[in-house]
């Protein structure tokens, strides 16, 4: 972790200030010193002007840095360490509001004082010498701290429970609160050097999974020996990044940190599709539990995924990893296919998600009115219908789905007959156009708007409709139509959260309401069409 000179001097500074603060907090402690309390103020502006100096200059590189992980952890560093500083102000100003006789002795918040001090001693070397192991000494400060204020806060709790010294007591817990707080800010500037020195932001407890996990691949590889990297953007609870060993040529792995549960369905529906198609996914390498949390090393699985090859790729290839994705699915489906009904939950699930599309844009709220002589329902109503439309047309038959089948999801095999998939947490049972719709709209919500690559995008969602069509022919599935455009209408009104262009957000809104509307006014739903203009721009 290179940190520019002038930043590090002033890093310096403002460390060895803020543990003379602690020293003059001690001092005040003891001796309620005016003159130790003048120098605490007096060295505040001083503390605040270093924090400024180093963020602006942080501020500054991160401007020209190509890795933002050390400009950020500066920045964190200096204003958790100028935190702790104001801290020690705000524990001044409350033992003010104590009388002589409930001045307290020394020792009371000696264990405080003592365990910040030592959190502190740290910090210089694993800041400058990019030293992880200096930095979780740093970090286990937070703990220590936090067991010394709970057993405070017990001890305050059963003298106020006696009547004795309430103000005191009541003083005194706010004191030992502000130490508390400090132990926070010290594991935050240890989880700062060392998101730094891995190269991603990570928390404490994401580091013992990591290394927990690195051990059982590899006994020798310790968490020091490896570089992290967000592949991408995520909106999933868990933390995802790809772990790599700068110093050899060992393949990266996929580190996964979150919800056992999600972790747990992930990890079991892996199997499932290994079993149906042996390397479709990412084989596990490590599972942890570690109570409601979990974490997994996986294989990384290398290659463009499908919406790279619609981008980037050329026609040649688009055309062939197109081909393989309907190879794949053909394949899923008549190996998992049941003669058993999947009711589709288009409407259900659209409900629960617009809570969060009204958040981003609540100007989508269509309340009743009318156009001449026509009424036109507000969108509760419009859903109510919608909801009596999807009763009407299932289907009995159900196959393994994905449950998650974006664009960035499918990654196509050059040497390979199927493609691969990741992000197989929400595999199930269910309805084949649940899946179909998912892609359709992931290929129309891309925000690139050239000519060239909206035609390339219409000749994909085309290729996915007659796949959808076909399939429905082979089964019977005459009303596939109208279940895959409440698909359409589902997935067109709930990405729009994602999206923050109002315009574009607002024309996949009503490509949802259009369909919508249109489902609801038809007379017969097996001779329902989708509209040959719905993905049209």
């Amino acid at each position: 972790m290179y940190i520019p000179d002038r930043v590090a001097e002033n890093l310096r500074f403002l460390i060895r200030e803020v543990q003379l603060q602690i020293g003059r907090t001690r001092v005040f402690v003891r001796e309620r010193s005016e003159a130790t309390e003048d120098s605490l103020r007096g060295r505040d502006n001083y503390i605040d002007n270093l924090r400024t100096f180093i963020q602006r200059a942080s501020f500054e590189r991160a401007g020209k840095a190509d890795n933002l992980a050390v400009p950020m952890a500066a920045t964190t560093i200096a204003t958790n360490l100028e935190r702790i500083a104001d801290f020690c102000i705000d524990i001044i100003d409350q033992l003010r509001h104590l009388d002589e006789d409930d001045w307290p002795a020394v020792e009371e918040l000696e264990p405080f004082l003592a365990e910040v001090e030592r959190g502190l001693s740290h910090v210089e070397r694993a800041v400058l010498e990019r030293d992880v192991h200096e930095a979780l000494e740093i970090c286990h400060a937070e703990p220590r701290l936090d067991e010394l204020y709970s057993e405070a806060f017990q001890k305050r709790l059963a003298s106020m429970e006696q009547g004795e010294r309430v103000h005191a007591s009541i003083t005194m817990l706010f004191i030992e609160h502000y130490f508390e707080r400090m132990g926070d800010s010290l594991m935050n500037i240890g989880e700062a050097v060392i998101s730094a020195a891995l190269g991603e932001k990570v928390k404490i407890g994401q580091l013992w999974a990591l290394q927990d996990s690195l051990q059982d691949v590899d006994p020798l590889r310790a968490v020091t020996d490896v570089h992290l990297r967000v592949p991408g953007e995520s909106r999933s609870g868990c933390r995802i990044a790809t772990v790599s060993d700068p110093a050899s040529a060992r393949a990266a792995l996929v580190f996964k940190e979150g919800s056992l549960d999600k972790l747990r369905d992930e990890q079991q529906a892996i199997a499932l599709w290994e079993q149906l198609v042996p390397g479709i996914s990412p084989a596990v390498r490590s599972f942890h539990e570690n109570g409601d949390r979990a974490a997994m090393l996986m294989e990384f699985l290398g290659g463009e995924t499908l919406e790279q090859v619609l981008l980037q790729g050329t026609a040649a290839q688009l055309a062939t990893a197109v081909e393989q994705t309907g190879r794949t699915l053909r394949h899923v489906w008549r190996e998992t296919f049941q003669r058993e009904a999947a009711p589709p939950s288009f409407v259900k699930q659209l409900r629960r998600r617009l809570t969060d599309v009204l958040a981003i844009h609540p100007h989508f709220e269509r309340r009743s009115t009318a156009l001449g002589n026509k009424r036109i329902p507000s969108l509760a109503e419009l859903l109510d219908a919608l909801a009596e439309v999807e009763g009407r047309v299932g289907f009995a038959g159900s196959t393994l789905i994905h449950g998650d089948f974006n664009l960035d999801n499918i990654i196509p095999d050059p040497e390979g007959e199927y493609v691969r998939l990741i992000d197989l947490h929400r595999s199930m049972r269910g309805d084949y156009l649940q899946d179909m719709s998912v892609l359709l709209v992931s290929c129309f919500r891309l925000q690139v708007f050239e000519r060239p690559v909206r035609a390339r995008i219409r000749s994909v969602t085309g290729a996915v409709l007659e796949l959808a069509r076909a399939q429905a022919a082979e089964w019977g599935d005459t009303a596939m139509e109208a279940r895959l455009a409440l698909g359409l209408v589902r997935s067109f009104v709930t990405s729009t959260r994602f999206i923050l262009d109002e315009g574009f957000a607002r024309g996949m809104f009503l490509r949802g309401m259009y369909l919508a509307d249109r489902l609801v006014a038809a007379p017969d739903l097996e001779r329902f069409r989708i509209p040959a203009d719905v993905f049209r721009d």
